[in-house]
């Protein structure tokens, strides 16, 4: 297995989004719509270590591709790169279709970091909630899901009791290794 570790977490920014689903081996990136956002992100978080984003699905998420049990939950996280790119990079040619079809997700989360690793969680039940009872605020929904929020020290010492598996991360060459 490939959990998130207590020596793996330390002296790394962690930080909680969420999106619509958790499918890194077919996004292998980490999307923002205003590249404002994205810049900011990079600008507030250390290159060494890696920073992690926790994901949960958001509770608006459009079905019929989110499992409704998982929405309001965490599903997994992602190590981000440095690099920089736009969605396309990054994604499946059928994932990037599908958003660019879809009128809700049109021309949203272009702006992208690769995704280094992932880790996924099979059977989802945290509520997030009750996993980031500090940083998170129903209020504060849509701030979180644009820009994404630093986790305290508290809330990321709950991942390493999290049942975190690794998962294959789409690459630009087409393949999750």
């Amino acid at each position: 297995m490939g959990e998130l570790s207590k020596s793996m977490l330390e002296g790394r920014d962690v930080w909680l989004s969420s999106q619509w689903g958790f499918d890194p081996d077919a996004w292998g990136m980490f999307g923002f719509t205003r590249e404002r956002d994205r810049d900011a992100f990079i600008r507030n978080t250390k290159p060494n270590p890696l920073p992690l984003m926790v994901i949960y699905i958001t509770n608006s998420a459009p079905g019929p591709r989110v499992n409704p049990r998982h929405r309001g939950k965490i599903v997994g996280a992602v190590e981000l790169s440095r690099e920089l790119g736009n969605a396309r990079q990054f994604m499946s040619e059928t994932s990037y279709e599908w958003k660019e079809s879809d009128p809700r997700a049109r021309g949203r989360w272009e702006f992208a970091v690769r995704v280094e690793r992932a880790w996924k969680i099979d059977a989802p039940s945290c509520r997030v909630a009750d996993f980031a009872n500090i940083t998170y605020r129903p209020s504060l929904g849509q701030h979180i899901g644009a820009r994404g929020m630093p986790l305290q020290a508290d809330e990321v010492a709950k991942l390493c009791t999290m049942p975190f598996a690794a998962h294959p991360v789409f690459s630009s060459s087409g393949s999750a290794p």
